[in-house]
């Protein structure tokens, strides 16, 4: 889940939240920033989840569009 602003064209931010279940585990939600770049066709993402915590993780995400 994304809630998301985008102030100018190439740039979109805002913050994002997933819920994950590992087989024979526990849900897990993790909360945290995000920013998206465009160039022309293609997006650069970056989502970094639970800031602060030890038990940080980074995604990352490169989009095409056709």
């Amino acid at each position: 889940t994304e809630l998301g602003f985008q102030p100018v064209e190439w740039l979109r931010l805002g913050i994002a939240g997933q819920r994950t279940r590992a087989y024979g585990g526990e849900r897990d939600i993790q909360r945290g920033p995000f920013l998206q770049l465009t160039f022309g066709p293609f997006t650069i993402g970056g989502f970094w989840f639970n800031p602060g915590s030890d038990d940080q993780v980074f995604v990352g995400s490169i989009g095409a569009s056709f």
